[in-house]
């Protein structure tokens, strides 16, 4: 068991990589956070997505 630092919330970290009551969107996949200079914004993009965004985005590994 563990508790989040951010709402001090208790979770099992063997079924959850994240806090699952800060996070309402885990689905269970991998989330990456990039920042997009070609657009100015972060982004929160899949496994998929991701590898997609280095095909892309020189520089980013």
């Amino acid at each position: 068991m563990q508790m989040c630092p951010n709402c001090d919330k208790v979770y099992d970290e063997s079924e959850y990589s994240v806090c699952p009551y800060c996070n309402y969107s885990y689905s269970g996949k991998t989330i990456h956070i990039v920042y997009d200079d070609d657009i100015g914004k972060a982004l929160e993009l899949t496994d998929e997505e991701y590898e997609e965004f280095k095909k892309t985005h020189p520089g980013y590994h």
